[in-house]
């Protein structure tokens, strides 16, 4: 199976226009509670090693500490700074469990409420078979929010940038089907992440149970019904065609980006440059085809990509054929997981060297 394949496997094609709705939505940025990307791989690996620092060092200046520490926990270190808010490392006095605490600043409080509301509505799955982070409670100090979390090991980036060599097939494969079971969930609720991305994907214990992960960081989460047509969601280089061009949305834009994160895994690299809109928007047809004339027509951005010559789009460059994209539950009957295409192997701990600089 070659990069072609993985990436069509979930990720071609524009597809069904749904309702759009008035409510607006933040912006495109990260709201990851580990040290969030920014506009590549290689610069949210940067922010990762600059945001991650001992308490010892936050304490003193940090106001959040104080709170959390005159509530019942001891604050350990401070884990990542997202667009969003603080990661603590805690430990609770009560029962010694550590744990992460997400704090919202009180000027952004309103999106902390969000994601509160977007972790109880997944309270009737469980976190452990439907693999995404235990939502544990939240409370509010002087304004803030905080949200209380398992605490899970590293995230897939970081295991990303630890390894000596690119992922393989396989534990490609095991690590997407885990996703695509949380994705899966989210679906039946009428809901989307709008943030997949390799730092939102982190493993439980990497030593213990190799690529064993959980799908986290629902701040940015909200009911399909929600989108509006024109809404930019997501970083350029994971950005659905029907971002771009400004179609209805749904959940396949979380599977496009799911497809991405695939892609990157695999090649060491983003597939898509997301150096620039018109751009990023060439590779992808030159890659996956031309979109349909009939979507054309409704797209918000369309122009801006395309002109019309006599009754066809034309792209300002190129153009070819696209096919459908499908959803979180066919991928999972997918041969990519539903057969023994490679080795199940259990994980070589030498293979990774997590002592990497």
């Amino acid at each position: 199976m070659d990069t072609r394949e993985i990436y069509t496997f979930v990720s071609v094609g524009l597809h069904q226009h749904l309702p759009s709705c008035t409510k607006a939505s933040p912006a495109a940025t990260s709201s990851s509670w580990c040290p969030s990307s920014t506009t590549s791989t290689a610069k949210s690996a940067s922010a990762a090693t600059s945001a991650t620092k001992s308490s010892s060092t936050l304490c003193r200046r940090d106001g959040y500490v104080p709170l959390l520490e005159s509530n019942g926990y001891t604050v350990k270190k401070l884990l990542g700074i997202g667009a969003f808010g603080h990661v603590y490392e805690c430990m609770k006095l009560d029962t010694t469990d550590t744990v992460a605490i997400k704090v919202i600043p009180r000027y952004q409080a309103e999106f902390g409420q969000e994601e509160v509301h977007n972790h109880e509505q997944l309270r009737a799955f469980d976190p452990d078979l439907n693999n995404f982070i235990r939502f544990n409670r939240h409370f509010g100090l002087s304004g803030h929010v905080f949200l209380e979390f398992e605490r899970l090991d590293m995230t897939v980036l970081d295991l990303f940038e630890s390894s000596v060599r690119p992922f393989h097939l396989s534990e490609i494969q095991v690590i997407t089907q885990q996703i695509l079971v949380a994705l899966n969930i989210l679906r039946s609720l009428g809901m989307i992440h709008r943030d997949i991305k390799l730092d939102n994907i982190m493993l439980i214990n990497h030593r213990l149970h190799p690529l064993r992960v959980k799908l986290i960081d629902f701040g940015l989460a909200c009911k399909v019904k929600e989108l509006s047509i024109g809404e930019i969601l997501y970083i350029p280089e994971h950005r659905a065609p029907e971002v771009y061009l400004g179609l209805p949305l749904n959940e396949a834009v979380d599977m496009w980006a799911l497809g991405c994160v695939m892609v990157s895994m695999y090649i060491n690299n983003n597939l898509f440059s997301g150096k620039c809109e018109l751009g990023t928007m060439e590779e992808i047809v030159q890659l996956l085809g031309h979109p349909d004339d009939h979507l054309l027509n409704t797209g918000v951005y369309t122009r801006k990509y395309f002109y019309k010559d006599k009754d066809s789009w034309k792209m300002k460059t190129e153009c070819i054929h696209e096919p459908k994209r499908i959803n979180s539950s066919e991928a999972l009957s997918h041969p990519f997981f539903t057969m023994k295409q490679f080795p199940s192997e259990p994980i070589n701990e030498s293979r990774f060297d997590f002592n990497h600089k």
